[in-house]
């Protein structure tokens, strides 16, 4: 066997990087489902500029609401890191999950998706629990990476009871729930 501890030889932590910010990406809505329909973009509004990015969508349950992940402008005092967002189809609201700023922005949270119960669960770096990846034997830990992981995490609706669900050195990312819960 050749040598593993070549830096060459590790995988990454995660190749797409969830953390990455690329202003520029748009949520748009129609109004309807037709080829002339209305379309709005969502979120240049509530940001005050076009300048942010979105990805991540997930439909609720009952199919009145998107969840997402979005990064609000550079300078922004309050939407600079990925945070979870929901619109209303029937109010045309769009609102941050964790209405406070410094909790909020306190995490980089990516990848929502509604559980059939109706709670969120999302990756996040925030590691509420123990299992922080920097304090991880080294022997299990592959990789000399500066980005924390992002594990699994899931709150509900209104951002309350948020809790550590997963714990690792690797991102835990697109979580989904199964018909059966």
């Amino acid at each position: 066997m050749g040598d593993t501890s070549s830096v060459d030889s590790r995988p990454p932590l995660d190749p797409r990087a969830p953390y990455q910010f690329n202003p520029g990406a748009r949520l748009i809505v129609r109004d309807r489902i037709a080829l002339d329909s209305e379309e709005t973009d969502i979120l240049s509004g509530f940001f005050g500029s076009g300048a942010y990015d979105v990805k991540d969508l997930s439909v609720s349950p009952d199919g009145e609401t998107i969840i997402f992940a979005a990064h609000g402008p550079q300078q922004s005092n309050n939407n600079n890191s990925w945070n979870i967002y929901a619109y209303s189809f029937s109010t045309k609201q769009v609102w941050r999950i964790i209405a406070d700023d410094d909790l909020a922005n306190a995490g980089q949270d990516t990848n929502p998706s509604y559980t059939n119960d109706g709670r969120i669960v999302f990756s996040s770096d925030r590691q509420l629990g123990t299992g922080n990846y920097q304090v991880i034997d080294r022997r299990e830990y592959i990789g000399d990476f500066d980005e924390p992981a992002s594990l699994l995490h899931i709150m509900q609706p209104d951002g309350s009871q948020m809790v550590q669900i997963t714990f690792g050195a690797y991102h835990d990312i697109e979580p989904n729930t199964m018909n059966d819960g």
